[in-house]
């Protein structure tokens, strides 16, 4: 994240700087965007304020997002620390009739045994097309 807003900082301040450098003489006019036949420095001026607005969003979610990946971080440490395995069979595919991206999306379901007693989860996933081996 903090790469992204570094380079919407980085792009903001090379448009500002054009927009400062290119006609002095000239009056910062945003009607000049749509009646213009050229590009106009005051687009540089427009972009260059949403990109700095876009750094200043991304910078301010920076901390949550730290936090979150701190956390996610300690669950999955927790979970090889003190979490258990077991060898599982898969008992069930079926097509959510869903897409992430051109992924299709499934249900799988797992049975495995714990202390003699059969369990079954459920999770849902996307498999590259390249991995399929089921013809749905």
């Amino acid at each position: 994240m903090l790469a992204i807003a570094g380079g919407l900082v980085a792009a903001a301040g090379v448009l500002l700087i054009w927009t400062l450098s290119s006609d002095t003489s000239r009056p910062f006019d945003l009607e000049a965007l749509a009646t213009s036949p050229t590009i106009p420095p005051e687009l540089g001026a427009v972009v260059g304020a949403s990109f700095a607005l876009w750094a200043a969003i991304v910078l301010l979610r920076l901390p949550r997002s730290i936090a979150h990946a701190r956390r996610r971080q300690a669950d999955i440490e927790h979970l090889y620390a003190k979490g258990s395995s077991f060898t599982g069979t898969l008992t069930a595919v079926n097509f959510t009739n869903s897409w992430l991206f051109d992924l299709p999306v499934f249900t799988v379901e797992v049975g495995y045994m714990v202390n003699g007693a059969s369990r079954v989860i459920s999770a849902q996933t996307a498999f590259p097309s390249s991995e399929r081996s089921c013809s749905c």
